[in-house]
């Protein structure tokens, strides 16, 4: 809530951001708790969804 607050004019960064930390978290807990491997893809895929939100971030900054 009180990233909401403090973003109110980019709230798409803040989904971006929520969004992340969930599939972040989501990866951490399969890694340890489930001692998954993850593949190539899977590596790609959260570069991908790191570099989304930097990209997201950055666009709101330059429309300002």
């Amino acid at each position: 809530m009180k990233a909401h607050k403090a973003l109110a004019e980019n709230p798409s960064t803040v989904f971006a951001a929520m969004n992340l930390g969930v599939i972040i978290i989501g990866t951490l807990i399969g890694i340890i708790a489930f001692k998954e491997k993850l593949s190539k893809l899977n590596y790609v895929g959260i570069v991908l969804a790191i570099a989304a939100v930097i990209f997201i971030t950055l666009s709101q900054n330059a429309v300002r």
